[in-house]
This record gives C-alpha cells, structure tokens and sequence, in this order.
C-alpha cells in the first residue's frame, strides 16, 4: 500500500510539473517538439519568475544579437545581461512580479541552426493579482554549440492590446 501511495504522489508530482512546463510553451499544430529549443524557453520562462539574470543570459550565445522595439542592436552576452538587469529591476522595484509565456507558430530545424517565430504574453503581477498583460511577436535563430541550445539572434516587437 506504501508503494501504491509513493507511486500515486510521484505521478501527480511528475505530471504537474510536465503540465506547468507545457502552460509556459505551446506548439502551434505542425511544429515538432525540439528538447534542446524547448529547454531553451523553459529556462527563460523560470528566469522571469525568479529575476535570475545568469539563467537567462546564459541562454544566449557570446556573440548573440538581441533586437528590442525602439533600441538599438545589442551585442553579447553581457550587453543582453546589461539589458535584463534592468527590465527586471524595474520590475521588481515596482513591487511585481511576472511570467512569460511562448506560442510557437512555426520551426525549422537543420542541423545546429534553427529559425522560430512565435508570439509572447507576458502577465505581471502584484500582490498575486494579476495587473498587466502585453504581447508580442518574435524571431530567434538558436544555435548548437558543444551540445547545448542557444539564441544567437533574438528580436521581437509588441502587439496591440487585443
């Protein structure tokens, strides 16, 4: 009876967490799972959570390009970090918190480069209220460098609230 309970508990562990993942990327119909990609947005989606700015700049590649609306080009790694610590300082002095989602609409995979489209939501939240929903549209190149998955361009702009 042990067993059976220990058993049931690591189901419902093990499923929650796979569900909670798949809330944070959807795959538009046609696109293929890719575990190297997929862990790509997966990372990026608990750096928001927690404000962590290693996490998510180590999701990029040293000489990754990063395009925001309205900015000019950035260039590496450590401008992109640049780039974060402020958007989630901003964030976090203003008493929120946030999580981004992805939805995949279209990827292709060949070899060690892949190209991505896809749309973002990102909701904000203060005092476990949400308060604010912005949306956007973007492309990404990733990259396979020494087995791993990274951005190597990464640009984006928002879409009209709907």
């Amino acid at each position: 009876m042990k067993k059976l309970i220990l058993l049931l508990t690591l189901l419902f562990a093990v499923g929650g967490l796979a569900s909670g993942q798949e809330a944070d990327l959807i795959l538009e119909k046609g696109v293929k799972r890719h575990p190297g990609i997929d862990r790509i947005y997966a990372d990026f989606s608990t750096a928001y959570r927690k404000f962590d700015l290693a996490l998510v700049s180590g999701l990029y590649t040293s000489d990754a390009n990063y395009s925001a609306p309205g900015n000019p080009m950035t260039d590496g790694r450590d401008a992109i970090e640049k780039n974060f610590s402020g958007f989630f300082d901003y964030v976090k002095a203003s008493g929120n918190t946030m999580e981004i989602k992805f939805r995949i609409t279209s990827r292709d995979v060949d070899g060690r480069i892949g190209y991505e489209s896809g749309v973002y939501t990102i909701n904000t939240f203060k005092d476990g209220k949400q308060v604010q929903t912005s949306r956007g549209k973007f492309f990404v190149v990733t990259k396979k460098l020494a087995g791993k998955w990274y951005f190597r361009f990464d640009g984006y702009s928002e879409l009209k609230p709907e």
